[in-house]
């Protein structure tokens, strides 16, 4: 997320995120001042409502001309059906003055841009700030034709937290039955520290889309009653989990007890068609897609003997 603005990336897209916080702080100040006296403007007040202000941007190398004033107001309203969506700008090195109080030339010094390159700004709390850039990076590339590239970049995404707070409640970024990483197992006793707990979570990517998920299982009867614990779960015996209907505590327990050895599983997400519609109309992209679980396998077995 912090480089990307996405947990499904699209690696043929060579761009990442960068911070300029430090460098439009001004726009901070403006804002907070326009909050005072009560300006109503939409954007730059809805930017400031949290602590976590940041500045951020993607130079997109070689966008420029497709950049016309039509195709950023097509941005725009692309965007706004999303309460995530944050102000932004696009610009280039044809223009003198990028902000008020900032000119190309003093940006030129955090920010290496050339000639044909455009750069998108984005500013306010920070996960708004990182999906709108996530957007702007698959749109910018849209428009300028690289997700269209005839090539396959699939990749895993992992460290995942282990729990994430949704409307002021924890909850599990997966599923319950996550196991969290060794060096963190002994931090699910620490409050303070539950929040950067990672997850032994990991999913797989291929063209920005998510063909598929899963997890190293928690093993230990001890452990999963803990997690449940934290999560707010009914503990009694008989008691079902609520993100799961019908599935029993006791059942949890008594398979966490069988072996007491760790275990991953993997799903796939959506039919084979919808994927490859949504990844290329490539002939061998499709042919990829249908022997997925042979990579998949493949790809396991070749991790498994690295290991020992």
């Amino acid at each position: 997320m912090r480089l990307y603005g996405s947990d499904k990336p699209d690696m043929r897209i060579p761009w990442k995120i960068e911070d300029c916080t430090e460098q439009l702080g001004w726009v901070k100040f403006y804002s907070s001042v326009l909050n005072l006296l009560n300006v109503a403007n939409s954007y730059l007040r809805k930017s400031t409502s949290s602590k976590d202000w940041t500045a951020r941007f993607i130079v997109c190398k070689g966008q420029a001309e497709y950049m016309k004033r039509s195709v950023k107001k097509e941005f725009q309203r692309i965007l706004n059906m999303n309460k995530l969506s944050r102000p932004f700008a696009i610009l280039d090195k044809n223009r003198e003055v990028w902000f008020k109080n900032l000119s190309a030339a003093e940006m030129s010094k955090f920010c290496t841009v050339e000639d044909g390159d455009c750069v998108a700004f984005s500013w306010g709390d920070e996960e708004g700030v990182q999906w709108t850039l996530g957007q702007l990076r698959n749109l910018i590339a849209e428009v300028g034709g690289l997700r269209q590239q005839k090539k396959i970049c699939a990749h895993w995404i992992v460290d995942f937290p282990l729990f994430t707070v949704e409307e002021g409640k924890l909850s599990s970024t997966h599923h319950p039955f996550t196991a969290p990483i060794g060096e963190h197992r002994e931090w699910l006793n620490n409050p303070a520290k539950i929040h950067e707990i990672t997850g032994q979570h990991y999913d797989l990517v291929m063209n920005g889309v998510e063909l598929g998920g899963g997890s190293i299982r928690i093993h230990n009867p001890g452990e999963q009653a803990h997690v449940l614990k934290i999560l707010g779960e009914e503990t009694e015996e008989m008691g079902t989990l609520s993100a799961f209907k019908n599935i029993s505590i006791k059942r949890v327990s008594d398979e966490t007890r069988i072996g007491e050895i760790p275990f991953f599983t993997f799903s796939f997400g959506k039919g084979s068609k919808t994927e490859t519609d949504e990844i290329s109309s490539d002939p061998w992209t499709r042919f990829v897609i249908r022997l997925k679980k042979a990579i998949l396998f493949l790809s396991v077995r070749r991790v498994a003997g690295s290991s020992g």
